[in-house]
């Protein structure tokens, strides 16, 4: 990274981000080439002012406007661009996440380089990137941001701004050490397995496969006969895991929201639907599949009043 790119990345640092580069706000200044030209035209200037040579005066009116023109056509290839990311996520604090996303704003990009990291490389409208977010705190953050940058349209000018992606949720660092308390006892089946004559009904039962969520077997035809059996029928019940705030009241907030952030990614992982309730919402039902929708609440998750959090636990 050049001295050049270390100095507005700080400067950028220290502003607001950028999520739309404008132009007003763009980095210049010229390549080796544009300083090889700037000094013939420099010089084309003062031969033509010495010898009064009206040709070679046009010639370096001329060469100073095509500089001009590649300060502003390169700010205008960068105008209005902005990022978007592929895919709904949440990032884990204290885990270093994948973020893909894309440049878009624009009809179409010429010679515009990305650089992330140490990496760089030329792009296009909507071609993927990747870049690598750790956050260190919950709640909602702006990514790091990475280097935009051109030479068009004639090499003589590199125009470059420091973009950040759009801001992502952090959920809270999952406390999988205290969660063995919480999920004690908390699973239970919700659908029917036994028929009117309180026999098991075998119709809806079949041999468990790898490959089956843990949250179709039948446990209780398993404690009594000793076979894996999963349900396929229309009551095939389904395991409930009840993630309740109320129950961590004498762990700290952020203690506590770790811990349901732990049960969340572990229900989710082993096919439980799982029942969330946060100090500042009712309890809601999820399915396996809707663990973003989850993390997104505990990373929005706002702290009550002290009076409010540990009144239960005195």
């Amino acid at each position: 990274m050049s001295f050049a790119h270390k100095i507005s990345r700080a400067i950028s640092l220290r502003r607001t981000p950028i999520e739309v580069i404008n132009w007003r706000r763009l980095y210049a200044l010229p390549t080796r080439h544009g300083l090889m030209a700037g000094l013939a035209v420099f010089g084309v200037f003062a031969i033509s002012v010495r010898v009064q040579n009206n040709m070679l005066l046009l010639l370096s009116v001329a060469l100073f406007v095509i500089f001009l023109l590649s300060v502003i056509w390169s700010a205008i290839n960068l105008d209005k661009l902005t990022s978007y990311y592929l895919e709904d996520k949440v990032a884990l604090c204290g885990a270093p996440s994948q973020l893909a996303f894309c440049l878009d704003g624009k009809a179409r990009l010429y010679d515009v380089a990305v650089t992330i990291g140490k990496v760089k490389q030329t792009t296009a409208i909507r071609t993927p990137h990747e870049m690598t977010f750790t956050p260190e705190q919950r709640g909602t953050h702006y990514p790091p941001p990475f280097l935009v940058e051109t030479s068009f349209p004639f090499g003589l000018v590199r125009a470059w701004q420091w973009v950040t992606p759009p801001q992502i949720d952090v959920a809270p660092r999952p406390d999988f050490a205290h969660l063995a308390s919480l999920m004690a006892g908390t699973p239970h089946l919700s659908g029917e397995e036994i028929d009117e004559e309180g026999q098991f009904n075998a119709d809806s039962l079949e041999s468990w496969v790898p490959g089956v969520p843990l949250s179709r077997i039948s446990w209780k035809h398993y404690a009594s006969k000793d076979r894996l059996l999963y349900k396929t029928g229309a009551n095939l019940g389904q395991d409930l895991v009840k993630l309740h705030f109320d129950r961590l009241r004498h762990l700290a907030f952020e203690e506590a929201l770790s811990v349901l952030c732990a049960g969340v990614l572990q229900a989710s992982q082993q096919g439980f639907a799982f029942e969330l309730q946060l100090p500042d919402s009712q309890n809601t039902l999820y399915q396996p599949q809707e663990i973003v929708t989850a993390l997104r609440r505990l990373a929005r998750c706002q702290a009550p009043s002290d009076s409010d959090t540990y009144e239960a636990a005195a």
